[in-house]
């Protein structure tokens, strides 16, 4: 018909056609219940859009030479004209479209599981629509709809929910909205539907939000990372919202900073806390993460000389109780601070390594010329740390008589020691001293015993005599009464480390008390560490510390050997108060002298 001139006659008969045919379907999906209303429109349109195709694909020809020729409208666009006209436009389909869709948004929304293959054609079908008619019939009161359920849902969740909860919350119905405009809505729509969402879950909310007990600044003190890029991201879709999180981030870094400035519970030297950092290199894998953060801190101090006094105090005592990390740690901040400060102001801890370095090789030395090996002779073996008087931070030594077996050796290294340097003078600093010493108990078991130069003078008496007074003690050791009665008494007034009895058993010492050997002392470890004098050594060395510094410092000086309990330390700190050798003021112990 199209090549014989009957091209116009056939357009117009399809047109007939198809308008009769779609007059007769917009009356079946009139006829539609509700509930069926949108899936039997979707099922129509597909079978008028396959139709369309084989129809377009049999007329081809039409298409490209009568159509053309007399600009009729093309198959395709003539079947969609057609389909609007005849079933989109018919008032009472086009009066239930948009009221269709809107209860089935609702439905989704309350959480009903909706089969979207039923009703995937709507989109296609909203864009038939003329716009004025969209937007009033449908836009219009679907946003008005959208509105007023999520003011009331965001009243809701703003009350019984955390603010982690509430944003979770939000970022889901954003994102169900987001996909719910790529079935539903026109293009157009889309963002002012996330709009709707924004304005009345987030914007509304936005100051509550960030002051809640689980808002920002718990987020920030948690670390709760992934919570605080939601938060973020979420706040500043909306107008006003970075600057809610600036202003309360701000106030949060100003009082924080207050705080640590006024808070007398916390320390409120900068140089301390420095120290402390540095302190955590010896527990840390990671070395040189913690120095550059030492280094960091560092450059900000003013008082660089009292850090350098703190520095090398803390150097001295991680030397002689084997606890640095390395010497190439060591070295490595000392480097660090010569490059921030000048050869002067590193030059005593440099002298401090060199003096350790020093020493072994002068032990190797003296053990070589008295040909004996020092880790397998007989008799006591000494561990000697040749110190230079002007460098190391030492204080007057608590006098001690060394029993003869130990001066003996001690008088054999200062004559070889005096002997390479004849001009130097050999003073010994017995309180900085340890001893390992093993005690023999009743039943034969053996304890090795960590302790104390005073303790180990002390238990030695013992080898030869069952029975000794305080007094007698302090004669035979010379040690100065009140530091006798505290080595006595970690000794034996300590439960489950009291490897001495006294008699009568109390916590106060007097001269005439009477002591022996705890013949049933017991440990479940062979090596015992007698951890109360050092709380005693930590605390004549830096006089002031709150409980977690005490605790800590204490464990540090014990783990090289044992692996101590902050609740037997504790009960050691506690003990000492009650005999008076601690004051407790407001957390922070003091040293009596």
């Amino acid at each position: 018909m199209a090549l014989h001139g009957f091209g116009e006659k056939l357009h117009s008969g399809l047109a007939t056609t198809v308008t009769t045919h779609l007059q007769e379907v917009s009356a079946s999906i009139e006829a539609a219940r509700d509930d069926q209303f949108l899936e039997e429109l979707n099922r129509r349109w597909s079978e008028h859009d396959k139709a369309l195709t084989v129809i377009r694909d049999l007329l081809a020809l039409m298409d490209t030479t009568n159509v053309s020729e007399s600009h009729k409208t093309p198959v395709l666009r003539l079947g969609l004209d057609l389909w609007r006209d005849n079933v989109i436009h018919s008032k009472e389909i086009e009066a239930r479209l948009p009221h269709a869709l809107l209860r089935i948004i609702q439905r989704e929304r309350m959480g009903e599981v909706i089969i979207r293959d039923s009703v995937k054609n709507t989109k296609m079908l909203m864009r038939i629509l003329e716009p004025s008619l969209y937007e009033k019939d449908f836009e219009k009161p679907f946003l008005d709809d959208s509105a007023i359920f999520y003011a009331g849902e965001s009243r809701v969740l703003i009350e019984c929910c955390d603010c982690r909860e509430y944003l979770k919350m939000v970022e889901r119905r954003l994102g169900e909205e987001k996909e719910r405009a790529s079935h539903y809505l026109a293009d157009r729509t889309e963002p002012k539907i996330l709009g709707i969402v924004e304005e009345e879950m987030i914007a509304k909310h936005m100051r509550r939000l960030v002051h809640m007990d689980s808002g920002l600044v718990s987020m920030l003190l948690r670390h709760e990372y992934e919570d605080l890029g939601r938060l973020y991201s979420l706040l500043r879709r909306c107008t006003g919202g970075v600057s809610t999180i600036r202003d309360l981030m701000t106030s949060h870094l100003r009082e924080t900073g207050q705080q640590l400035v006024t808070d007398a519970g916390s320390s409120r030297n900068p140089v301390d806390l420095v120290r402390r950092l540095l302190d955590k290199k010896d527990k840390k894998d990671d070395v040189e993460i913690v120095l550059h953060k030492v280094m960091t801190l560092f450059r900000y101090l003013q008082e660089k000389d009292v850090f350098e006094k703190y520095h090398r105090q803390n150097l001295a005592n991680r030397l002689l109780s084997g606890r640095a990390v390395s010497d190439d740690a060591e070295r490595n901040l000392i480097v660090k601070l010569k490059v921030e400060c000048g050869h002067n102001y590193t030059s005593k801890l440099e002298e401090m390594l060199t003096d350790i370095k020093f020493s072994q090789d002068i032990m190797r030395g003296f053990y070589a010329s008295q040909g004996v090996d020092e880790e397998a002779g007989e008799g006591p073996t000494l561990a000697a740390q040749v110190l230079t008087s002007a460098i190391w931070p030492t204080r007057p030594s608590t006098a001690c008589k060394l029993p003869d077996e130990i001066h003996d050796v001690c008088e054999k290294f200062r004559a070889y020691y005096l002997g390479s340097h004849a001009c130097r003078k050999l003073t010994w600093q017995t309180d900085l001293g340890t001893a390992d010493v093993v005690v023999t108990v009743g039943n034969g078991q053996k304890h090795g015993l960590n302790v104390s130069t005073c303790q180990m003078c002390v238990l030695v008496l013992f080898n030869s005599a069952d029975r000794l007074s305080c007094k007698d003690i302090q004669q035979a050791t010379a040690i100065p009464l009140p530091d006798l009665k505290r080595c006595l008494w970690s000794l034996a007034c300590v439960p489950d480390m009291n490897v001495l009895c006294k008699n009568p058993m109390n916590n106060d010492i007097a001269e005439d008390d009477v002591f022996c050997v705890n013949d049933n002392f017991t440990s479940n470890l062979f090596q015992v560490k007698i951890d109360t004098a050092a709380v005693i050594r930590v605390m004549k060395a830096q006089r002031v510390l709150n409980l977690n510094s005490l605790v800590t410092e204490v464990a540090k000086q014990l783990q090289p050997r044992v692996l101590p309990d902050p609740a037997v330390i504790k009960k050691r700190i506690e003990s000492l108060i009650e005999r008076e050798y601690l004051e407790d003021n407001r957390n922070q112990y003091q040293y009596i002298a």
